[in-house]
C-alpha cells in the first residue's frame, strides 16, 4: 500500500491545483469570452491528463528496474547435516547458488554459541569466495575435535544444561554493496552427536 501512494499523491495535487486553476479562469475576469474560457479549460484537462499519466508511467519504470535489479541477487540454499565417517561425527554444510548470478566476495560466518558463550569457526571456510550461479558445493569438518580446538569440549558438556545452537551466516558483494544474510540456525542434540534445526 506505501510504495503505491506516492503517485497517488502526486496525482490527487495535480489534480488539485488543476480544479483551482480552472477555478480561477472561470471566476476572474481576464478578459476572455466564454470560448476562450472553455478552450483554456480543455487545454487544462489535457495537460493534468498527460501528468498524472506520465507520473504513473515513470513509476511503473522505477519499480520495474527495482524488480529486474532484484532479481539479479544471488541466493545460498544452505543444508547441514550430520554423517558419521569412520565412527567421527561431522558437520557436513552443502550451499548451492540457487540462481543463474554469481556471488562475489562470499564469505561465510559460523557462530557456535554456549549459552551466552560465542565461539567462530568461520575459518573451516575460506574468506572472499567466488560462486558461479547454480554451483554446489559442500564443507565437512568432524564437528567436537575442531570444536575442541576453540576450546569447547562437547563430550565434557552433553549431560549438563547448557544450550548449544549453531549459526550459520553469510556475506556478500552485489552491485557494490556488502549484505548479509542469516541462513538458518541449529541447536546441538547430543542424543545423535549432530545439529538439528532450531
Amino acid at each position: 500500500m506505501i510504495k503505491i501512494r506516492l503517485p497517488i499523491i502526486i496525482s490527487t495535487l495535480v489534480l488539485t491545483g488543476s480544479i483551482i486553476f480552472a477555478i480561477f479562469i472561470f471566476g476572474s475576469e481576464l478578459g476572455l469570452d466564454n470560448n476562450e474560457k472553455v478552450e483554456n479549460l480543455i487545454a487544462l484537462i489535457a495537460a493534468t491528463t498527460a501528468i498524472i499519466g506520465a507520473v504513473f508511467v515513470v513509476y511503473s519504470y522505477i519499480l520495474t528496474n527495482r524488480a529486474f535489479i532484484l532479481s539479479q541477487e544471488p541466493s545460498l540454499l544452505i543444508q547441514v547435516d550430520n554423517p558419521a565417517i569412520d565412527k567421527v561425527s561431522h558437520t557436513r554444510i552443502t550451499y548451492t547458488n540457487v540462481t543463474n548470478n554469481s556471488l562475489s566476495d562470499l564469505t561465510f560466518k559460523i557462530l557456535v554459541y554456549v549459552n551466552s558463550e560465542v565461539i567462530d569457526i568461520s575459518d573451516v571456510f575460506r574468506p572472499e569466495m567466488n560462486m558461479p550461479g547454480r554451483d554446489s558445493r559442500q564443507r565437512r569438518f568432524p564437528t567436537i575435535e575442531t570444536l575442541k580446538s576453540k576450546n569447547l569440549d562437547l563430550t565434557s558438556i552433553t549431560n549438563s544444561k547448557k544450550f548449544i545452537k549453531l549459526q550459520i551466516s553469510y556475506t556478500y558483494t552485489f552491485m557494490k554493496e556488502k549484505k548479509e544474510i542469516l541462513a538458518q540456525e541449529y541447536k546441538w542434540n547430543s542424543q545423535i552427536l549432530g545439529w538439528e534445526i532450531y
